[in-house]
């Protein structure tokens, strides 16, 4: 695929990989994904265990891992970046991988509310917070709920129906990333718009039949 998106992090990464392949194929783009977790999304009878798919548009969405260094394999079009925690390697290695990992990206999209995340070059990146900070993205008026999360997104009401203001910081890091592919790829602006206002309404995401989970720990942090 000549497009690509890469996403790392010390958690949420598996999150994030299935919410922007799911927008993706939802707005008819029909990328390949790679994730580190099931998707139920996607699942089927014939693949139950669906953590990667095979499309052919031109986007492809992976997930990609610190822990045995092969981030640094990657040179992806867009890098998202949701965290550094101390997991794995020693603060000063992670620092090291991540920040490569974004440098060599044509454009990054940082988490500006994790401290070590906030410290690496915005030159090309677009950001994103929960409203603690100025960023590209944020979230205001979060309202938490049992089975979800509802939210303003640059004036836009969103509505999780799965909890946590980690998802919610999930969603826009996704967002970023469906923005910026739609800015690479050659598709028509109208088509472009529709997506763009379609992936505001996360909701969609959740609301079918099988509910968009990664069944990973990093969902449940």
């Amino acid at each position: 695929a000549p497009r690509s998106v890469a996403v790392g992090g010390t958690s949420g990464k598996s999150t994030v990989t299935g919410m922007i392949g799911w927008i993706l194929t939802d707005a008819g783009l029909d990328p390949t994904i790679m994730n580190g977790a099931v998707m139920k999304n996607f699942a089927t009878p014939d693949a139950p265990f669906a953590s990667a798919l095979v499309g052919a548009g031109d986007a492809f969405i992976s997930e990609v891992d610190e822990s045995d260094g092969s981030i640094a394999l990657y040179t992806p079009d867009i890098a998202v970046l949701n965290n550094i925690a101390l997991d794995h390697k020693s603060m000063e290695e992670l620092r090291d991988l991540f920040g490569a990992f974004t440098a060599k990206a044509r454009v990054a999209v940082l988490n500006l509310d994790n401290d070590e995340v906030a410290r690496f070059p915005r030159t090309h990146a677009i950001t994103y917070s929960l409203g603690g900070v100025a960023a590209d993205l944020m979230a205001r008026d979060i309202m938490e709920r049992p089975d979800g999360v509802d939210f303003t997104v640059n004036g836009h009401s969103v509505s999780l129906q799965v909890p946590g203001k980690h998802n919610v910081s999930n969603a826009l890091a996704a967002l970023a990333a469906v923005f910026l592919t739609f800015y690479f790829l050659p598709i028509e602006a109208g088509r472009v718009q529709n997506a763009l206002i379609e992936s505001l309404r996360l909701a969609r995401w959740y609301a079918r039949e099988h509910v968009l989970l990664c069944l990973v720990p990093a969902f449940f942090i």
